[in-house]
């Protein structure tokens, strides 16, 4: 009962350096995860992680934003807004790590990229 709550840590130590997770969105809408290494501390490595998870986030939102009104967002577009904004913020690491794969790898591909969120909502046939 005595435990402390921390934070865990999106830097890791490996091979003598400090390490942390990357994304990148490609243009058919997947998310590519990689690494990016090379740090001289944790802190450095926590710095960069935020910088490259806003510019990220920015690039998301922009495409999200490319839609012309809600009626038009895509249901895979509100998939990605609500994992990476909304799921993501209240789970561990690796439980987003098998979430992200389950959603760009599982879900996403096998949705018809003209299926708009509105024809869920509203139970209205999906074409």
């Amino acid at each position: 009962m005595g435990k402390k709550t921390q934070e865990k840590s999106v830097a890791f130590f490996e091979r003598n350096s400090w390490y942390h997770r990357t994304k990148a969105l490609q243009d058919n809408g997947i998310v590519k995860y990689g690494k990016k290494g090379g740090f001289s501390s944790q802190t450095e490595a926590e710095a960069s992680y935020r910088k490259c998870e806003e510019e990220f986030n920015a690039l998301l939102r922009k495409q999200q934003l490319s839609s012309k009104s809600n009626k038009d967002v895509l249901f895979k577009d509100y998939l990605i807004y609500w994992f990476e904004e909304v799921f993501s913020k209240r789970i561990e690491t690796t439980t987003r790590m098998v979430g992200a794969y389950a959603l760009y790898d599982l879900i996403i591909p096998n949705i018809d990229y003209d299926t708009l969120l509105y024809n869920f909502i509203n139970d209205a046939p999906v074409s």
